[in-house]
């Protein structure tokens, strides 16, 4: 495996968990114990992403739809105030 392609396959991972958390965060709140884990298991590997000075890669299709339940969620804050 090359360099390039264990980077992808991080960033893919990290993608799948930051989605993950997003749509637990939507469906149990951000206290739940399901949420919790599975920011614990996120901020893992963003954290292995951080200290090896990997980026996010914000055109995956899974950041893309961890944005739109993030751009819902504030949709439904500014309609409920």
């Amino acid at each position: 495996m090359t360099k390039q392609k264990m980077i992808q396959t991080i960033q893919l991972q990290e993608a799948k968990l930051y989605l993950e958390l997003k749509q637990a965060e939507q469906q149990y709140g951000m206290h739940d114990d399901f949420t919790i884990s599975r920011r614990s298991q996120w901020v893992s590997v963003h954290r292995l992403m951080q200290a090896m000075n990997i980026e996010s890669d914000n055109t995956l299709p899974d950041n893309a739809k961890a944005i739109a339940i993030i751009c819902q969620l504030v949709r439904e804050e500014r309609e409920a105030a």
